[in-house]
Formats: structure tokens, C-alpha cells, sequence
């Protein structure tokens, strides 16, 4: 008796070890998808961010006038973040219902002064005394003199329209990155 009474015990401890362990690895699993879900819902506002900002400034846009953004918070810099000249276009075109609009995003880091290249097309952008400059992969994409473009700084403070490009930008030689 006493052998059936401790394979029974057993079973009962090994079914509960098991409970037990499923329930730690389903909670993980659970904090786990939480984080992601928070992440991907920050990702979404970011992006609601910079463009509400854009539409704040300039409420219509012509289509013939590119849209520069130089981003100096360093929240845009991938594909998840909106941070790929192609993704910034096919948004402003939306929001703007201007499918031929064009746009492109500069990375600017504020603590070295310089441009960064954004790394998911190795875009790369450079002020010049007469125009912007945009590398991808290291050939040139565009290229426009101040007077055809529409420039955004966005910063912590939000969207700005700039009628002038600032000092630093200009200043600044591309960095490779």
C-alpha cells in the first residue's frame, strides 16, 4: 500500500511542478508581449509626433515643394520608426492626399554637429551654401537649391519651419556611419 500511496503522491507533485512551471513561462510570456505591444504603440505615437508636427507647420503643401525634415531627436532611424526617406514620403503623401509629393529625412545629431547616415538605405543628407544634397548608398538621389524646398527641424520641442538653414547645418560635413 504504502508503494501506490507514493506513486500517487508523486504524480500528484509532478503534475503540480508542471503547473507550476506553465504558469511562470505563461506569465513571461504574457510581461513579454506587454513590452513588445508597448514598444510598437510608442513607435505609432513617435510617428504621429513628427507628423502632426509637419501638417502644425505647414498646413498645405505644394507638390512641387520637397519636404526636407532634419530630425535632431534621433527617434527616427529605421524602418519601424519611420526613419527611411521612402516611408516619410508615402506618409506625408497620405496625410497631404498628394501622391506625387516628395520628402526626405536627415538625421542631424545635435551633440557632434553633424549629419548621420540613416542606416537602413545608408541614406545621407549635406547643406551646401546652395542646396541639399541626398546620398543613398552613396550616390546621389536629389539634390535641391534652398528656394524649391519646404525645411522642417524637428527637435524635443516638436516640427519648426525654417526659412533659413541654420549655421550648423551648414557647416557640417556628412558622416558615415
Amino acid at each position: 500500500g504504502s508503494c501506490v500511496d507514493l506513486r500517487v503522491q508523486y504524480t500528484r507533485l509532478r503534475l503540480v511542478v508542471v503547473a507550476v512551471i506553465m504558469s511562470v513561462l505563461i506569465g513571461l510570456a504574457t510581461v513579454r508581449a506587454l513590452n513588445q505591444h508597448q514598444h510598437y504603440a510608442e513607435l505609432g505615437e513617435n510617428q504621429q509626433e513628427l507628423l502632426h508636427g509637419i501638417v502644425e507647420q505647414v498646413p498645405g503643401l505644394k507638390a512641387d515643394a520637397p519636404l526636407i525634415v532634419v530630425d535632431e531627436t534621433g527617434r527616427y532611424y529605421d524602418n519601424w520608426s519611420l526613419g527611411t526617406g521612402f516611408l516619410l514620403t508615402y506618409a506625408v503623401r497620405f496625410v497631404y492626399s498628394d501622391y506625387s509629393m516628395d520628402a526626405i529625412l536627415c538625421s542631424f545629431d545635435t551633440e557632434t554637429q553633424q549629419f548621420a547616415d540613416l542606416p537602413e538605405q545608408h541614406e545621407l543628407c549635406s547643406f551646401s551654401p546652395t542646396g541639399v544634397t541626398q546620398t543613398i548608398g552613396g550616390e546621389v538621389a536629389a539634390r535641391y537649391a534652398y528656394n524649391e524646398i519646404v525645411l522642417i527641424r524637428y527637435n524635443d520641442n516638436g516640427a519648426e519651419l525654417l526659412r533659413q538653414v541654420p549655421p550648423a547645418y551648414l557647416q557640417t560635413e556628412p558622416e558615415q556611419g
